[in-house]
């Protein structure tokens, strides 16, 4: 093994044959698990109000539909899935009023 320092860089060189581990950087403490949650956001809800929109609104797990506000099938589609009991959001499009390419 050759450690060689720079500033506060240090670098650690193992060779293949004979890799030392340094038992100060291994813990006695076991790996915790954590739990989290999954959100699943459905964008651009508006442009149609079909049988490809409604298997969004078919699916068990909760979902939130984000909305194009404007379109033709904004509104009949709003009210379909609230009223299949999923969250809605409005999905506002923005751009520079400078009209700058990002």
């Amino acid at each position: 093994m050759n450690i060689q320092s720079e500033d506060s860089l240090q670098v650690v060189e193992l060779d293949n044959e004979s890799a030392e581990i340094d038992d100060s950087l291994v813990t006695s403490d076991p790996v915790k698990t954590t739990s989290g949650t999954i959100v699943l956001v459905i964008d651009d809800f508006g442009y149609r109000n079909d049988s490809v929109s409604d298997g969004f609104l078919k699916l068990n797990v909760p979902i939130t539909c984000a909305i194009i506000p404007g379109h033709s099938q904004s509104r009949k589609f709003a009210e379909k899935a609230l009223a299949k009991g999923k969250e809605i959001i409005i999905h506002m499009p923005m751009e520079s009023s400078l009209n700058i390419k990002g």
